[in-house]
């Protein structure tokens, strides 16, 4: 029920509203008026009197028989602008941000990106979405699917955020279906990197997880979507891989600890895998050294194909980002019917 104000003036802001939101759009048609004037408590003669001035200005149309048609609607300008919401430091996302800037730029777009400080904060995220919809609308988005990003707002206000790519990786329980997407097999990175170790003789895979103990399921973790394709991978190979070793690390035991044990019961050569190259070099080797394990006792295998596995020359996959930047950006401008593609890491090795 409408209690105060001006009934004839909220119904208009209403119905206007509508046509602004997309919630009603061209050709779709308006709940009729006696079932409107029920729903809000006031006479049809009163919704007939509102709904006069968006008839005139063009935006309605009574029609016998099918009652009031959608004939424009009041969706705000969209502007060139592209918003981006990933990171943008450390060379591999650089890359990938000056890639979609590229590729941006003949279509006459521009990225809008969101501070790499605030990339992680869901909170923030939303803010900044929020601030992107006002009185226009951004071309589109084009989102790294981290578990922090705000997928619900996207769910929920789906006239607002139509026209969303997702690239590189979606860390959600469900697809949101007016988006599109186009990422990377995890699972079939652990398969591939089994495949590598076992061409070199090696009997023993540990794969030394970084700790997320706020993961709340398979579909939120890419390391576990690679560990599995490992497992599976290992078990036809008649390749021993330590799990427990990876759920510990996983859930945050000290690697320092979990390593020393585990290398303890391993082959004179075993395979190490580990979710970046960064994560090796930076986190995992010196471990190993102050072990006393020498690069002799293990095959190394990266990710992320960053200047560290060039720099330490061992093999690592490529994540195809130039492919999958040309593709995102070929979902947004409409160049391209796919709305869900996966592609397969590439192994470069050394």
């Amino acid at each position: 029920m409408i209690q105060t104000g001006f009934k004839q003036e909220y119904i208009e802001k209403l119905v206007r509203n509508w046509l602004f939101t997309g919630e009603y759009g061209v050709g779709d048609t308006l709940p009729g008026d006696k079932v409107l004037a029920k729903t809000l408590g006031v006479n049809h003669l009163t919704v007939a009197k509102a709904l006069r001035p968006l008839i005139e200005e063009g935006l309605l149309e009574r029609i016998p028989r099918r009652g009031t048609l959608v004939r424009k609607n009041l969706l705000p300008v969209t502007s060139n602008a592209v918003g981006l919401v990933m990171h943008s430091q450390d060379q591999f996302y650089s890359d990938m941000v000056s890639e979609i800037n590229r590729l941006l730029d003949p279509h006459n777009l521009f990225p809008t990106l969101i501070n790499e400080a605030l990339v992680e904060n869901t909170a923030a995220i939303g803010r900044f979405l929020d601030r992107m919809v006002g009185e226009t609308r951004p071309y589109g988005y084009l989102v790294l699917g981290d578990m922090n990003f705000s997928y619900d707002k996207f769910r929920n206000e789906p006239n607002k955020f139509q026209n969303t790519v997702f690239l590189l990786r979606y860390q959600a329980e469900e697809l949101i279906p007016h988006s599109k997407y186009v990422l990377i097999d995890y699972k079939d990175i652990g398969r591939q990197a089994v495949k590598y170790f076992a061409k070199r003789g090696i009997k023993k895979i540990l794969y030394p997880a970084i700790s997320e103990t706020a993961c709340k399921g398979v579909w939120a973790s890419l390391q576990i979507q690679v560990m599995q394709g490992i497992r599976e991978e290992s078990e036809k190979s008649g390749i021993f891989f330590d799990e427990l070793f990876f759920w510990k690390t996983f859930n945050g035991k000290k690697l320092k600890q979990e390593l020393a044990m585990a290398v303890q019961k391993t082959e004179p050569l075993f395979g190490i895998f580990t979710w970046s190259d960064s994560h090796f070099c930076e986190i995992v080797k010196p471990v190993l050294d102050e072990l006393g394990i020498t690069p002799e006792k293990y095959q190394n295998l990266g990710n992320f194909n960053t200047y560290h596995a060039v720099e330490n020359d061992f093999s690592s996959f490529d994540l195809r980002i130039s492919e999958i930047c040309k593709i995102a950006v070929d979902m947004l401008v409409g160049n391209t019917d796919e709305r869900n593609v996966i592609l397969k890491a590439k192994l470069i090795e050394r």
